[in-house]
């Protein structure tokens, strides 16, 4: 029972590990928005725009 218990979890890690590269894509894949929800022309704004140049 301790040998299946093993195989068990042994093929558990092997899928966890594989998993993350299956669902894998290429960043981004649309456009991103960035949305700031004050008004244009204020401190928000201007950052949001420094970091949204960065972003690109």
């Amino acid at each position: 029972m301790n040998r299946r218990k093993f195989l068990l979890h042994s093929a558990a890690l092997a899928a966890a590990g594989v998993a993350p590269a299956v669902f894998a894509q290429t960043w981004p894949t649309k456009p991103i928005k960035l949305m700031a929800d004050f008004p244009a022309g204020g401190g928000t704004d201007a950052m949001a725009r420094l970091i949204a140049d960065r972003l690109i």
